[in-house]
């Protein structure tokens, strides 16, 4: 599986390195599925064992919703069915962070043999997903074990620095401006640990500076926003240490390309994804007896630091209704991603755009996301969260604006 995807790719022409990664990628792989296979079974079983009380016990507890749910934790999880539930969502916690823990590590060794492939921005999700060439079903395991609360708004551009100096180096991202246009820069380490971030300015210069401390390999994303109707928009240009590294044609980013998202669910969905997040739901139902930091590194581990979120759990038959101030919706973008169990999008690309605003009701029990981004791109501040109120509502109960 994973070779047949590696070698999809355009690799090095070098027959020795190419050998290096085939192997390296195999002996990964085959780790992979001896410690995750056991796993997934015991899953699988105990699923099936749990299955009939588990359906008997949450119509009890629909029965004791009201019309209006607190959307943070979907109006929670009944003692009974949680001990069901439990059991199943720390398997699936164990399964998830095993298989994460060996499949980050073969992500970067197949990077790392693509040094000098790309030097440009790359939207590796459209080209991985819609591209006839690739398999597409890795693109989307890798995306549930690295980002698995996909962003159905913009699709994340990856350039990777493989050989930055040691020690320190200098980034400068060019400082587009574009009416219509939202963009930010966030640098990562080979761990996906995040080192720092650039953002669009709009009082700044031609281009926007950052100093890092640099020890090996370096992946920058960009997440472009299109709002008020455009379409399209051109990617910055990068320097590092005043050489550019952004090479070739500029790359444009079209709204067009999101189209996948609303197809990932149907094609791709499979029963090893719903074991990897069937936590996620549970930790968001009972998130009260839960750090709030513990539950944000679970749900959201590779977060954008320039973006504030709101999250929770929703229902099946159930309505997301916002009620924000219009102040807010002049200067910020407010996204909302619903996704089912198995965090594949349910309700794609949907945005509030009026202070008070009911999205379609839900089909599946899973959780939501919203993401708040400034329309200027700088760094959304944690004080616009407390003034945005979101709930569950039945749709019988409100109508759709």
């Amino acid at each position: 599986f994973v070779l047949s995807e590696a070698m999809s790719q355009r690799l090095p022409r070098s027959p020795v390195v190419l050998a290096s990664l085939l192997a390296s990628l195999a002996w990964r792989g085959a780790l992979v599925g001896i410690l995750t296979a056991p796993l997934y079974c015991c899953f699988g079983v105990l699923y099936a064992l749990l299955l009939l009380p588990r359906v008997l016990l949450r119509k009890l507890d629909r029965r004791a919703f009201g019309p209006t749910l607190d959307a943070a934790d979907g109006g929670g999880m009944g003692g009974l069915l949680l001990a069901l539930e439990a059991p199943l969502a720390l398997l699936s916690y164990v399964l998830y962070q095993t298989t994460k823990f060996f499949v980050l590590p073969m992500m970067s060794s197949f990077e790392a043999a693509r040094r000098g492939v790309d030097e440009t921005w790359v939207d590796k999700l459209h080209e991985n997903i819609e591209d006839p060439g690739r398999i597409p079903r890795l693109t989307v395991f890798a995306a549930i074990c690295w980002a698995p609360r996909w962003n159905t708004h913009t699709n994340v551009h990856v350039l990777w620095l493989m050989d930055p100096p040691e020690g320190e180096a200098t980034f400068e991202v060019e400082n587009v401006r574009q009416r219509g246009f939202s963009w930010q820069v966030i640098f990562y380490d080979g761990r996906q640990q995040t080192l720092g971030s650039i953002a669009s300015s709009p009082t700044g210069g031609e281009w926007l500076a950052l100093t890092l401390r640099t020890a090996g390999a370096l992946q920058l994303t960009i997440r472009p926003y299109l709002f008020d109707g455009f379409a399209s928009a051109t990617l910055p240009r990068v320097r590092m240490n005043g050489v550019e590294v952004t090479r070739g044609a500029p790359v444009v980013f079209k709204r067009e390309r999101l189209g996948f998202n609303a197809r990932l669910k149907g094609a791709y969905e499979t029963p090893l994804h719903w074991a990897l997040q069937w936590h996620t739901y549970v930790l968001l139902c009972c998130r009260s007896m839960v750090s709030a930091e513990a539950v944000r590194a679970i749900y959201l581990p590779v977060g954008n630091p320039e973006t504030q979120w709101l999250y929770g759990a929703t229902q099946q038959g159930y309505s997301l209704r916002f009620e924000l101030p219009a102040s807010l919706l002049e200067e910020h973008l407010v996204f909302c991603s619903v996704y089912d169990r198995a965090s594949f999008p349910l309700l794609p690309s949907l945005q509030v755009e009026r202070p008070s605003h009911t999205l379609p009701p839900c089909g599946e029990d899973g959780f939501w996301a919203t993401r708040i981004v400034r329309k200027d791109g700088t760094a959304t501040r944690p004080e616009v969260l407390p003034s945005v109120r979101v709930t569950l509502e039945r749709p019988s109960r409100t109508a759709l604006h």
